[in-house]
């Protein structure tokens, strides 16, 4: 990491957020090395904070997948909460089974979609609305991985964990909304890490709230993605099967299953909802679901290996080489073994399962994180306890390897060329800025509101709908659409281009764009 302040693309406000947070992990380091957790900790939660919620205004534009379409459905939920839909008025025919073009949208769970809703109504139509509850959440997981981090082994680990999420680039990057299917993924790592905190909090004290707790993160998380989010229980049930003191227990058995039934009683209503008032669409939706474990959905295949070579990629390029060890330490210094296998068993059974899934997708492995970071803590710590029998300089020494693998995760000439205008390749970002002026612009542009707009530019036409008040379609109508659309008395406008059909050109009444948008494909 350098701290380009001279030649910089960031903006002013960006270099003091960041100037600001390099200040700020120094103390939290030092502070932390003076045994002050507490301290370290709030400050490590604020700079955490600080740095998402400069991620989330970074790209001053909405991206392609999956966080368009996420946002434009959130928008149409602000009125119709139950009913969350893509086109909220389609003059057209569509086909249900085309999650990316058609009415009633169940292809996600509609937890996070209604925490971005509410962001909207609290913060209005925009980008930052849109990001911040993953910044929120994402910020508040910091506490969660710092008290498991000690409850199963040390506040050392616990502290350098939270340190490692912190600065994550990776974990920076999901709250630009720039990485496939980063909005749920962030909001169903955050609620299955929820469900195992509670768990090793349930574990750890025995207290019956715990429980309730248990049940209720889990049945978030089913809401937001899937019944992955039911995760927790399977290291629960394998540790009462392993217990002999909990195996024939009837309260370790009726305990597990009370945490269950609060998850069922979660997301339950929102699944027998969409089966009564929207059947076709959901059986689809269930099917398309299932249909994930045996075929390569959308061209998403990969190896059994596809989601471990991730590692690197989304932990940093030596992690794959150091997991080994890592896992040795986390179990060799864990408090209680029993737990650390079931912690283990998590990460085992979700890259197992994802290893098996045809279909790959390279988020599906997220929400088990957390415990891989603790995991490298684990390591990390045991350096330092090697650091603190050096005869001189141990504290010197410990600070400046926090501070370098700190800063070696957080990898800012990353950011700088994927999110300013450093990296005069970065068409993408040209595009999606020039087309935002323009959608936002169209709302003042048509003569009025109740106009259908065509041809614009193929996935831009979610981000059409989205910052205008209009309906619109990618292409041009074919000419019998267009005479229906006529008959109906249907307003008509298009952005042209030397494409436009005849019918279309010659008909004064279609109100034609002069502002020239560039497709999205």
């Amino acid at each position: 990491m350098h701290l380009a302040i001279i030649d910089t693309h960031f903006s002013n406000l960006q270099v003091w957020i960041l100037t600001c947070s390099f200040l700020l992990a120094i103390a939290s380091i030092t502070f932390f090395l003076k045994n002050k957790t507490r301290t370290a900790l709030f400050i490590l939660f604020s700079v955490s904070l600080l740095l998402r919620l400069m991620m989330t205004m970074i790209d001053p534009y909405i991206h392609l997948w999956d966080e368009q379409f996420h946002a434009l459905v959130a928008k149409n939920m602000m009125e119709h909460p139950f009913t969350p839909m893509m086109y909220a008025n389609p003059v057209l025919e569509y086909d249900y089974t085309q999650w990316w073009n058609n009415h009633v949208w169940l292809h996600k769970q509609p937890l996070f979609l209604w925490c971005i809703a509410i962001s909207y109504k609290i913060f209005g139509l925009n980008e930052f609305a849109l990001r911040l509850p993953f910044a929120l959440m994402s910020s508040a997981m910091i506490l969660m991985i710092y008290r498991m981090g000690k409850l199963i082994i040390s506040r050392n680990v616990g502290f350098i964990s939270s340190l490692l999420f912190g600065f994550s680039c990776f974990q920076l990057e999901l709250v630009t909304g720039g990485i496939h299917t980063d909005h749920n993924d962030t909001f169903f790592m955050f609620f299955v890490t929820a469900s195992i905190w509670s768990f090793t909090e349930y574990y750890n004290s025995g207290k019956q709230k715990w429980i309730y707790l248990i049940g209720l993160f889990a049945g978030m998380a089913v809401l937001v993605k899937w019944l992955t989010g039911l995760l927790v229980f399977s290291g629960w049930g394998l540790l009462i099967l392993f217990d002999s003191e909990k195996r024939f227990k009837i309260k370790s058995y009726k305990e597990i299953a009370i945490s269950f039934l609060i998850a069922l009683f979660v997301f339950m209503p929102w699944q027998l909802y969409i089966m009564h008032y929207f059947p076709k669409e959901a059986a689809y939706v269930y099917e398309f679901n299932r249909r994930h474990i045996t075929e390569a959905l959308e061209g998403h295949a990969g190896s059994a290996w596809f989601q471990l070579s991730l590692l690197g990629e989304q932990f940093g390029l030596i992690v794959p080489y150091l997991l080994v060890f890592a896992i040795f330490f986390f179990y060799k210094n864990s408090v209680n073994k029993k737990i650390a296998i079931v912690f283990l068993f998590y990460v085992f059974i979700l890259y197992a399962f994802f290893a098996f899934v045809t279909t790959k997708m390279p988020l599906v492995c997220l929400a088990v994180a957390p415990i891989i970071y603790i995991m490298l803590a684990s390591l990390i710590s045991e350096v330092l306890k090697f650091i603190q029998r050096l005869p001189k300089a141990k504290m010197l020494v410990s600070f400046l390897l926090l501070l370098l693998i700190t800063f070696y995760n957080f990898d800012m000439d990353y950011i700088e060329q994927n999110h300013t205008e450093r990296n005069p390749g970065n068409y993408v970002r040209r595009i999606a800025i020039h087309n935002r002026e323009i959608n936002k612009s169209l709302n003042s542009t048509l003569p009025s509101l109740d106009y259908v707009v065509f041809n614009c530019g193929g996935y831009n036409t979610t981000l059409v709908m989205f910052y205008s008040d209009v309906t619109a379609y990618g292409a041009y109508p074919t000419e019998e659409e267009y005479k229906k659309l006529k008959s109906k008395k249907i307003k008509m406008a298009t952005f042209t281009d030397e494409n436009i059909p005849d019918y279309f050109a010659n008909d004064a009444e279609v109100f034609k764009i002069k502002e020239k948008i560039i497709p999205v494909h």
